[in-house]
Parts: C-alpha cells; sequence; structure tokens
C-alpha cells in the first residue's frame, strides 16, 4: 500500500490537476499515473473539456475510415469457411461434450429456486 495523503497533497493535487499534465503531477508528488487517477477519481475531479481538446485529440474519422478502393482480404468468403469450415461443425445426431444430462438440469432449477426462497425468507426476517 502506498503511502497516505496529507491534506497539503490533497489540496495542492485538486489545484493542478485541471491544467497540469499527469506525469508532471506525478514528478512533483513522486506517485506514479495510477496512484493519481485513483486520487481523482476519490475526489471525483474531472478534466474541463478545453484541457481534454488539447491534451487527448480525437482522430480525424478520415483516419479510422477505409481509404477508397481499399481491398479487404475477406471479401466473398463466407464467415469461417476459411478455418475449418464444414469439417468442424458438428454433424446430425453428434452431441456436444459439455451436453449435461436433463436430470442434472432438473435439479440445478430446483436448487437455485431454493436459494432464492432461502435469501427471501432471511430477507424478510431481516437476518440478512
Amino acid at each position: 500500500m502506498g503511502r497516505r495523503w496529507t491534506k497539503e497533497e490533497t489540496s495542492k493535487f485538486i489545484e493542478l490537476y485541471q491544467t497540469t499534465h499527469i506525469d508532471e503531477i506525478g514528478a512533483i508528488f513522486n506517485r506514479n499515473r495510477q496512484q493519481l487517477y485513483d486520487k481523482a477519481k476519490q475526489l471525483k475531479l474531472k478534466r474541463p473539456n478545453l484541457w481534454r481538446s488539447k491534451h487527448c485529440p480525437i482522430p480525424k474519422s478520415e483516419a479510422t475510415q477505409f481509404k477508397k478502393g481499399h481491398k479487404t482480404w475477406n471479401k466473398g468468403l463466407k464467415l469461417g469457411s476459411d478455418w475449418g469450415g464444414i469439417e468442424t461443425r458438428f454433424k446430425p445426431g453428434q452431441v456436444p461434450h459439455n451436453k449435461l444430462p436433463s436430470e442434472l438440469k432438473e435439479v440445478t432449477k430446483q436448487l437455485t429456486r431454493l436459494k432464492k426462497n432461502i435469501y427471501e425468507r432471511e430477507k424478510r426476517n431481516g437476518t440478512r
């Protein structure tokens, strides 16, 4: 566990968090980024939109879209047709290895119902 924050450190942190880069704040307080983000979350601090737009630019939509004339590698292929496709599908009558017997499913349902009833009864009686 890290060292505790003093009142002076906390007030200085609140002041700096609005305008200063997180790495600079870390150097001042000799703490890592995660500790600073955790403290900001604990104090419910948020950076102003102006600061965000200056330091965390959102890429233009053209940068994240396909260019004109882009050729995809999987055009015309059915999903999975190249990765085993028909050979790895279930055959008629084949059962998956993790299928549970119907009796076990019924027992599981009853157990779940029983647990729910116990929980509700304890809640009504005030023991939970």
